[in-house]
């Protein structure tokens, strides 16, 4: 079981999020934010720990560069092991056992709004993606969380292990999280090859294709083989994906 004692919010998207806090803070979970979460949690009573303070830097470059730091990192991807404890503590460096964020949205404001790539780089998000990836790859000490869909399902377990999370959960997690930074890394060279003048290039360089499953079905071509019905990552279903199954 993972012990929630540290919790990172920072998310463009803040539904639910209020309730997810107020839930955190019922089991003394310390949370630090910045920038508009901050202030939207503070907005309804919600204390929180600034970033620069945990950090000791003041976010710069036009929030450009406000979570890249040891204390955030190092906090993140620490090992519970000795020497990784004692590394911390000669450093002063607390543990975050949770991290919550969704990235900038960069299909909706750069992709879907035609914005020339000048415009379009300020909704790439670096800090994001690797706050996130970080807890992943710690996924045995620390969970990430990117959707507001996983807020209910996070809380339910968190009440019912009395501020624990179990490591399987974490691990499913953590599968998310590099499927889903994927597919925004994906979103990004999409664009950029469009924006690229180059006379000799008839079709995109690269071609990144995600799918997510929305259905089992009972068997393959075959009854011994498996199948499934898949839809593109992050759109809505159409075509045979849209389909109502109504047996199988």
């Amino acid at each position: 079981m993972i012990a929630i004692k540290r919790a990172l919010l920072s998310c463009w998207d803040k539904s639910g999020l209020v309730e997810l806090a107020k839930t955190l803070v019922k089991y003394d979970v310390e949370i630090v934010s910045s920038g508009g979460t901050a202030v939207h949690l503070e907005k309804n009573q919600i204390s929180v720990t600034p970033v620069d303070r945990v950090t000791g830097f003041p976010e710069i470059l036009d929030g450009r560069v406000k979570t890249l730091n040891p204390h955030i990192h190092g906090a993140l991807l620490a090992k519970r092991s000795r020497e990784h404890k004692k590394e911390l503590k000669v450093h002063g460096i607390e543990p975050i056992q949770l991290v919550v964020g969704n990235l900038y949205p960069f299909v909706a404001e750069a992709v879907e709004q035609k914005l020339a790539m000048k415009n379009a780089v300020e909704y790439i998000d670096i800090g994001g993606p690797t706050m996130l990836r970080a807890a992943a790859k710690n996924n045995r000490n620390a969970i990430a969380l990117f959707h507001k869909d996983q807020y209910g399902e996070f809380i339910d377990l968190l009440k019912k292990n009395d501020g624990k999370i179990p490591e399987a959960y974490s691990l499913r997690r953590a599968r998310e999280i590099f499927f889903y930074t994927s597919w925004y890394d994906g979103q990004v060279q999409a664009y950029m090859g469009t924006q690229i003048d180059d006379a000799e290039e008839k079709a995109p360089q690269y071609v990144s294709t995600f799918m997510e499953k929305i259905q089992d079905v009972r068997y393959g071509e075959n009854p011994h083989q498996h199948a499934a019905v898949y839809r593109p990552y992050m759109e809505e279903a159409s075509g045979l994906a849209a389909l109502e199954l109504l047996w199988c």
